[in-house]
């Protein structure tokens, strides 16, 4: 009995040991399978780098894509710092005449000229005489003078066939005058007999001498001086001075005086600004010299006068004026 049993426990634990055998190799074939399953999805394992093989020949091209939506413009960038300014151009040509400017304000009225000898008197003219005036009353008579002494009667004749009338004889003598009466009261004044006929005018008298020629301004100005700049300006406006007083000036179309010179400067800074008035004469060549026409605008200030001058300037003349700036800007 124990053999058998013996017997009977080896067989089990053979049958054992086959199925736990079995079982391992089924484990091992499923990782075996799982692998594979593995390299499938993932491809061959990549080997070392071999070299690189010779350059093929170039394919032909391919045909070219369709053009893709344009994109969405992008956001304007912020603008850039201005850059520093350029130093100055050539001084250009002077330009030619501009148009005449309007007419300066009328000067004041000049002093009235004397006046001219009175014309002589016209002819009077000859009115009518009034009607008379209303006789006054008659004053008393006079007493009669004495009669003279009377003739001796003369014979009647026969009458006569009434002859022509005769002459009248002579007046006898005038009595003496009797004494005058009173005078009559003043008759009305009658109407006014009508006017005369206007006499001829009288000759003009001469022309009083003409007043004086009224005052008018010139003016003349500059956009910028730089610091330490010397130049010249002309009458009227212009945007940087000349370099020399013959490219600036201005021709003086009227004789004249100048007086009462006035500057005014915006500044930046203290500093002078020397204002000299030039001038030159018609004939070539123009030379320009000072005048006593000057005024310095100083420090603080900006703005100087000379009232005290005056230059005299004939038609054809030319002017410039001369600044001279120290400050530090204009």
């Amino acid at each position: 009995m124990v053999r058998v049993l013996g017997g009977t426990a080896r067989h089990g634990r053979r049958a054992l040991l086959t199925l736990l055998i079995a079982a391992l190799l089924l484990a091992l074939w499923l990782v075996a399978l799982v692998a594979e399953q593995a390299k499938a999805d993932s491809g061959p394992v990549a080997g070392p780098q071999g070299r690189p093989g010779p350059r093929g020949s170039r394919g032909p091209r391919g045909y070219t894509g369709s053009r893709g939506r344009r994109g969405r413009t992008g956001a304007h960038g912020a603008r850039g710092a201005t850059g520093a300014t350029g130093p100055a151009g050539v001084q250009g040509e002077v330009g030619p005449m501009g148009p005449t400017g309007a007419t300066g304000a009328t000067g004041a009225a000049g002093a009235t000229g004397a006046t001219g000898a009175t014309g002589a008197t016209g002819a009077t003219g000859a009115g009518a005489t009034g009607a008379t005036g209303v006789q006054g009353d008659v004053g008393p008579t006079g007493p009669t003078g004495a009669t003279g002494a009377t003739g001796a009667t003369g014979a009647t004749g026969a009458t006569g066939v009434q002859g022509d009338v005769g002459p009248t004889g002579p007046v006898g003598p005038t009595g003496a005058t009797g004494a005058a009466g009173q005078t009559g009261s003043t008759g009305g004044i009658g109407p006014t007999g009508a006017t005369g006929a206007t006499g001829a005018t009288g000759a003009t008298g001469a022309t009083g001498a003409t007043g004086a020629t009224g005052a008018s301004m010139v003016f003349g100005g500059v956009d910028a001086i730089d610091v330490g700049e010397t130049g010249f300006l002309g009458m009227g406006g212009q945007g940087s001075t000349a370099p020399d007083a013959d490219t600036a000036a201005s021709v003086i179309s009227v004789a004249g005086a100048l007086d009462g010179l006035q500057a005014h400067a915006t500044k930046t800074s203290s500093g002078n600004v020397i204002v000299t008035v030039e001038k030159a004469t018609a004939a070539a060549p123009h030379t320009f010299t000072a005048t006593p026409l000057t005024c310095t605008i100083t420090g603080a200030n900006d703005v100087c006068s000379d009232t005290a001058d005056s230059v005299s300037f004939a038609v054809g003349d030319r002017i410039a004026v001369l600044v001279q700036n120290s400050t530090g800007g204009f």
